[in-house]
């Protein structure tokens, strides 16, 4: 919880939105409430100051002197309240619409007649209606009936609408959001795929590069130190060397991506080691399995084999 304030320290930074900045703009700092303000036991809050070299802080920079970002939701609050009030609202009036009521007036032939009430002060008569009932009405009484309108059948075609401009600010498809593949087709399904799976890539991309790398290593640093990892010349250098590998997203025709894969290694565009990458799998994994499978097809006394331009090769044994 960042602390929301604008303040000048006496060595000329400042501190703004719980970020402490020096004289050139950088940040020196964060000053975190040690408690949540809004706990009800924290009685005495203090704020803590945190170096900035000891906070990862991953945001979306938009302008070049930002240094804090906004929630990637924020973009569809106000359609996310518009559809709760709107569904509740809907919910309500149908609510009222299946309890249809009725009022009782009075003409001017009516007696002082004011219900089964004994109180003094009942100035009206209120009765129950019973499903498949019929009533004598009190003499120079009438009944004007209250029949409000049904909801309209537009709540479904309003969700939708909205729900399209909440997927659209979130930069992922309708489909994805809501699970809804009523009007989806193979063309749209795959067109959204490619562009949604670029987005979630970059956002792969984005944190590996700005989480998982940075913490990685600060983490070796410490193992290193403390005798958790052998420490010898070019240890470090050694286990820094790791690929982080994302999760694959599946093709939404499997066959024609794996087609387009293999005219990309025969023309020397890809290796095989980044068509596996794509499929989630780590290469050497692949290859061990590969080799482990045709170790023991030898050993049973079968062919290990695999098709090839219409054609049927022995496979060798891979070596990684």
């Amino acid at each position: 919880m960042f602390i929301h304030f604008l303040m000048r320290l006496p060595w000329g930074n400042t501190i703004r939105a719980g970020i402490e900045q020096d004289t050139y703009g950088r940040v020196a700092a964060y000053h975190i409430w040690e408690q949540h303000p809004g706990d009800t036991f924290a009685k005495r809050n203090k704020r803590i100051r945190i170096p900035a070299n000891e906070i990862t802080h991953v945001f979306d920079k938009e302008r070049s002197a930002g240094n804090r970002g906004a929630p990637w939701t924020s973009a569809s609050l106000i359609a996310l309240t518009h559809l709760k009030e709107f569904s509740r609202s809907i919910q309500i009036a149908a609510r009222v619409a299946s309890a249809k009521m009725g009022f009782f007036t009075k003409t001017e032939t009516a007696g002082d007649y004011k219900g089964d009430s004994d109180a003094e002060d009942d100035e009206y008569f209120i009765n129950e209606a019973v499903p498949g009932s019929f009533e004598v009405l009190p003499h120079g009484y009438n009944v004007q009936s209250f029949d409000p309108e049904t909801p309209p059948t537009t709540l479904a075609m309003f969700n939708k609408e909205v729900l399209k401009s909440i997927a659209a600010s979130l930069n992922i498809q309708y489909y994805t959001l809501t699970g809804d593949l009523e009007s989806a087709s193979y063309s749209s399904l795959r067109s959204g795929s490619i562009q949604e799976t670029a987005y979630f890539k970059t956002v792969q991309l984005m944190l590996i590069e700005t989480v998982l790398e940075p913490v990685y290593s600060k983490f070796l640093e410490s193992a290193l130190l403390v005798g958790k990892i052998p420490f010898g010349v070019g240890a470090f250098d050694k286990f820094e060397e790791v690929e982080f590998l994302p999760r694959a997203f599946p093709s939404v025709d499997p066959s024609k991506s794996m087609l387009a894969s293999k005219i990309a290694l025969d023309y020397k565009l890809k290796s095989k080691t980044q068509v596996i990458s794509e499929l989630g799998r780590e290469y050497e994994n692949v290859f061990n399995e590969i080799a482990d499978e045709n170790e023991l097809l030898e050993e049973l006394g079968l062919i290990a084999e695999e098709v090839e331009t219409g054609t049927t090769q022995e496979v060798e044994r891979v070596n990684p």
